[in-house]
């Protein structure tokens, strides 16, 4: 049994105003959400998290079968979601540089600091 052939996803300038919309979208109503994507029967929603500034720092989101986030679903696992990402954003450190530079919590001590200092060895 084969399934129905997808179109491609359009990538580069001409897909620009599809984005644009759909980030209008997404700001609107302060989630994102698919019904279709990559894996047919699989839906998603996500949410941001945002710091003491207003800053967008983090998502939360859920991937499940479409089933699930259909109908009177959707708000109710919408609703879930923001109240854990509002209870995640108060727990946000202002002065956490890994909110800016996010490689920077990969691990390991990061270049400026890996310089010996006087008297260390080196």
């Amino acid at each position: 049994m084969s399934s129905p052939v997808r179109p491609p996803i359009v990538r580069g300038p001409s897909a620009l105003p599809t984005l644009r919309t759909e980030v209008a979208r997404v700001l609107a109503q302060g989630y994102a959400n698919t019904n279709s994507g990559l894996i047919e029967g699989m839906a998603g929603v996500a949410v941001p998290v945002f710091d003491a500034n207003g800053r967008v720092v983090a998502a939360l989101s859920i991937g499940t079968l479409t089933a699930r986030l259909e109908g009177e679903r959707l708000p109710v696992v919408v609703d879930l979601l923001q109240r854990e990402a509002r209870a995640l954003a108060a727990q946000i450190n202002p002065f956490d540089r890994t909110l800016r530079r996010p490689a920077d919590g990969l691990g390991g001590t990061p270049p400026q600091l890996a310089v010996p200092g006087p008297g260390q060895p080196g």
